[in-house]
């Protein structure tokens, strides 16, 4: 059986540049089983790929807690 995924944080974040300023479009997450999620904040018809800026997600993985497995099976 495959892991549970438990844990996911952000490893890269997609921009774009709007008359009100940078406005994040999309972010992709990282799981603890190591899939890779993109999150779209925005329509992505809507948005042209040549107007994005990808940069690494400001939050790091240390800024998240530790995951813990706990038995479950009474032992």
């Amino acid at each position: 059986m495959g892991k549970t995924r438990l844990l996911a944080y952000p490893i890269n974040e997609g921009l774009v540049v709007t008359p009100k300023g940078r406005a994040v479009i999309w972010r992709d997450y990282q799981w603890n089983t190591g899939e890779i999620e993109r999150s779209w904040l925005v329509d992505p018809s809507s948005i042209s790929g040549s107007e994005v800026t990808i940069r690494p997600s400001p939050l790091k993985r240390n800024d998240f807690p530790p995951s813990s497995s706990t038995s479950r099976n009474g032992s």
